[in-house]
Formats: C-alpha cells, sequence, structure tokens
C-alpha cells in the first residue's frame, strides 16, 4: 500500500510537472500570438496613417494649387486694368508734355 501510495504521489508530480511543461509551452505561444497580432495592428496602423498623409497632403497640395490660380487669376486681371488704365492715360501725358513744350517754346 505503501508503494502504491508513492506511485500516486509520483504519477502526481509527473502530471504536475507536465501541466507545468505544457502551461509553459502554451503560455509562450500566446505570447507569440499576440506579439504577432500587434505587429499586424502597427503595421495596418501605419499603413492607415500613410494612406491619411497622403490624402490630407493631396488634398492640400490641390487646395493650394487652386488658390494660386486664383491669385494668379487676380494679379492678371489687375495687371490687364492697370494697362488699361496706363493706355488711356498714355495720350493725356502726350498731350500734356506737347503742351509745355509748346508752352516753353513760345515763352522763350
Amino acid at each position: 500500500m505503501f508503494v502504491e501510495e508513492l506511485e500516486k504521489i509520483y504519477q502526481s508530480e509527473s502530471n504536475a510537472d507536465q501541466i507545468i511543461k505544457d502551461s509553459k509551452t502554451e503560455s509562450a505561444k500566446i505570447i507569440e500570438e499576440a506579439k504577432e497580432e500587434a505587429r499586424e495592428i502597427l503595421n495596418r496602423a501605419r499603413s492607415e496613417a500613410d494612406t491619411v498623409s497622403r490624402s490630407y497632403t493631396e488634398e492640400g497640395q490641390a487646395e493650394a494649387d487652386k488658390q494660386y490660380a486664383e491669385y494668379m487669376e487676380e494679379i492678371e486681371a489687375s495687371a490687364l486694368r492697370m494697362l488699361e488704365e496706363a493706355g488711356a492715360n498714355r495720350q493725356k501725358a502726350v498731350d500734356l508734355i506737347a503742351e509745355r513744350i509748346v508752352s516753353n517754346s513760345v515763352n522763350n
């Protein structure tokens, strides 16, 4: 009976050792799976961040291009107005210069 009890104790210890060994193996497996899942989540997050960043950059570039084009149109329109005004004032300037030349010639 004592031998049977010792065998049961030995078997229980052996079972406990196997349970511990299996638990360590399983926990290592779970940890590795968690690390892999974390890597996948991180990679997806980086990819999504890159996509969002590119999207915002493209959107910002498009808005900047639009504003630049609008500004250039305004500048061109302003330059054309100034040319028209200068053309209208050109004849006045020619007349004024001619008048002064004639006036100086007559007075001298």
